[in-house]
């Protein structure tokens, strides 16, 4: 049985904002781009200083091919004030920029997030949404160590 199937099984899967950021991760890795949309909203809803909401929000919109929305995604993501982020905001600015196919945007705005503070960066390797940057030469210097 899945994880996403474990969670359904409970009955109400979201009821908790851990339980929410589980959920939704796992509806996007199943690419279930309604449904998980409409928890980014809630999860937006109930905490509007986290980025990942609007996060969500963008990529399920560009995963969906609805443009508008993903950049007005972006766009809260770039205007709210979002304390102790350390880069994320951009980080998601950046998946939804690789989304909507714009490499040199999507880079930039990786090594803003890397310069505010982002340190994941095994997400550079996992992050579905920059699967099109793989062998983009700007993206794949970011890769490489430095020294």
């Amino acid at each position: 049985i899945s994880a996403l199937a474990s969670l359904r099984a409970e009955g109400h899967p979201d009821t908790s904002a851990t339980e929410r950021a589980l959920f939704l991760s796992l509806l996007c890795q199943a690419e279930q781009w309604a449904e998980a949309s409409a928890l980014a909203r809630v999860v937006d809803a109930a905490d509007p200083t986290n980025p990942d909401g609007q996060g969500y929000l963008g990529v399920t919109a560009a995963r969906m091919g609805d443009t508008l929305a993903a950049r007005s995604a972006a766009s809260a993501l770039d205007s709210r004030p979002y304390r102790y982020s350390f880069g994320r905001p951009l980080m998601w600015q950046a998946r939804i920029a690789a989304l909507e196919h714009d490499p040199d945007r999507a880079v930039a705005l990786i090594q803003a997030a890397v310069r505010a503070g982002y340190g994941d960066y095994w997400a550079l390797h996992r992050v579905p949404e920059f699967e099109s940057l793989q062998t983009y030469p700007p993206f794949m210097a970011l890769l490489k160590p430095a020294g």
